[in-house]
């Protein structure tokens, strides 16, 4: 300061000047940074990140810069999903909150799930996290995420949450693979495909568009018409 207070008016004021216009440039840059749109490809229950292989010869993925995620809870798959820059790697459980959770591990590793059934398995704690939460804490509404969900079952309560936080509004494009079979509904419940119609409508009054199988099946089948023709960035 005793220094300042040596320097002529006229310096000051100007060095003062370039102080501000320094921080405004800076706040400027961190509010561009902020809005800047972002293209996030998750892939839930990714297995061997066969999806995220399928996607990545896809033309739309060659026009933007995507970020892919893939989460996966099977900890004795996890090394089979690609490594590469652009990947980011998630080995827990997508769920409705944080913590521990039993998953059952079967001999057909595709259909290993948080929820056991009369199929031979092998019983394991693994991590889980609040998949809703996660969505708030990462995304805007200005990015375009989509979701490719296959969760042996898990989705019900994961979507249950999403509507209550309102989160949906979060995802553009929804591709998902509905497993009534595998929930403790089905028993419980005697769950339906009508009941599942009417979950998937919420998720659609939210203004999220819905395909009713994984994003692998949508790109093998028909992914020009969803992926490109339906998909305006």
């Amino acid at each position: 300061m005793k220094y300042l207070n040596r320097l002529p008016r006229h310096i000051l004021i100007q060095l003062l000047a370039l102080i501000f216009v320094f921080f405004l440039c800076s706040c400027i840059s961190l509010r561009l940074l902020h809005n800047k749109k972002r293209y996030i490809f998750i892939d839930g229950g990714a297995h061997y990140g066969e999806s995220i292989i399928k996607f990545e010869n896809t033309k739309l993925f060659s026009k933007y810069p995507w970020e892919i995620i893939a989460i996966e809870a099977n900890p004795e798959v996890i090394n089979r999903i690609p490594k590469q820059k652009n990947i980011k790697i998630i080995n827990k459980a997508i769920w409705i909150n944080k913590g521990k959770i039993e998953f059952f591990i079967t001999d057909n590793d595709s259909l290993s799930s948080l929820f056991k059934d009369n199929k031979p398995s092998k019983a394991v704690q693994i991590p889980c996290f609040d998949f809703s939460k996660w969505l708030k804490n990462n995304f805007t509404e200005n990015d375009h995420v989509i979701l490719s969900f296959d969760i042996q079952g898990a989705e019900y309560e994961v979507f249950r949450k999403m509507l209550k936080e309102d989160t949906f509004k979060l995802i553009d494009r929804l591709c998902v693979e509905m497993h009534t079979d595998h929930t403790r509904e089905q028993k419980e419940e005697n769950r339906n495909i009508d009941e599942d119609e009417i979950l998937l409508d919420r998720i659609r009054s939210t203004g999220c568009i819905v395909s009713e199988n994984s994003a692998e099946h949508i790109i093998e089948t028909h992914w020009k018409d969803y992926f490109e023709g339906l998909i305006e960035l």
